[in-house]
């Protein structure tokens, strides 16, 4: 429950938004072969759904689909795309953003291409033997590759970092260096302290300097992506799963929150760490006095 001082959240659900999406996806699926047989895979192997790996989907343009999907609640983005495609979100629940294309030869509406979710678009490809040429200079922000081709449609595998766009980015010679050498610098920084304030005051100073070097965005990524991998080491149930979605060369894409424990005394601290990573306060969770415990929801909106 939120407390009394919280505004309040009312989460609704969105079923007519996700049939759409679902209804779209089936249709792919049902026209590209190979996209079915990654989907019988994905349920036998990794207990998981081809949507639960969508990142976007590609329809035929339109004014009829424009209004459809106005209507559903998703809403244009702001985001660099490429030239004759308009990007829309649904703000309000957890589902692939959808690409408008112009001039697909397809009647407006129908999915023309999905792309997957994956951690490393060259493992993905070297998993399932494709010899495509991936988009996107390594370790960028974003980076796409066309997987397989059928009926007229595609399906593409795609890596993000901190990055809403759907145009691959050539990053400068030395970026790959520079997003490493962040990456071991939080991978490895003290995590024991005598005195608590302390350690969380050098995480916080880290945690500036690689917001500095790297931005905001792609510095939260570094971080994140860091403490899944502590995390890891130590949880035998997130071996086991990391190993059944590398069988298909699909890593962690599928990563959807962390929860970070704290004493009340730091409690403050961490949450300006976490705020000068770009995340900002959502609902908060109060299980009562006598249960000594609280919780805040933080999300990084990229």
């Amino acid at each position: 429950m939120t407390t009394p001082s919280d505004p309040m959240i009312e989460w609704l659900r969105h079923p007519e938004a996700e049939g759409f999406v679902m209804a779209k996806l089936d249709r792919f699926v049902d026209l590209v072969p190979p996209a079915r047989a990654l989907q019988a895979d994905l349920f036998s192997h990794t207990s998981s759904r081809l949507v639960d790996w969508l990142d976007h989907m590609v329809l035929a343009d339109g004014d009829t689909v424009r209004a459809q999907v106005a209507e559903l609640g998703f809403e244009p983005q702001d985001v660099p795309v490429e030239v004759g495609d308009v990007a829309f979100a649904h703000p309000r629940a957890l589902l692939p953003g959808l690409l408008l294309r112009d001039n697909t030869g397809a009647e407006p509406g129908e999915a023309v291409a999905a792309a997957i979710h994956v951690e490393h678009v060259n493992e993905f490809l070297m998993t399932h033997h494709v010899p495509a040429m991936v988009r996107g200079t390594p370790l960028s922000p974003y980076r796409r590759a066309s997987v397989w081709r059928d009926n007229g449609r595609e399906l593409l595998a795609v890596e993000r970092r901190g990055h809403q766009g759907y145009v691959p980015l050539d990053m400068p010679p030395d970026y790959a260096q520079r997003y490493l050498g962040a990456f071991e610098r939080w991978a490895t920084r003290p995590r024991q302290f005598d005195d608590a304030h302390e350690g969380m005051a050098r995480t916080l100073s880290l945690a500036q300097e690689l917001v500095s070097e790297m931005g905001v965005d792609t510095a939260a990524w570094v971080a994140f992506a860091a403490e899944r991998e502590h995390w890891q080491r130590l949880n035998k149930a997130g071996k086991v799963q990391k190993a059944r979605q590398d069988r298909l060369g699909l890593g962690w894409a599928n990563h959807d929150h962390q929860a970070f424990r704290s004493s009340r005394e730091v409690f403050m601290q961490l949450i300006q760490i976490l705020e000068t990573l770009g995340f900002r306060p959502r609902e908060r969770f109060y299980a009562g006095a006598e249960a000594g415990w609280g919780a805040q929801v933080m999300e990084q909106p990229v």
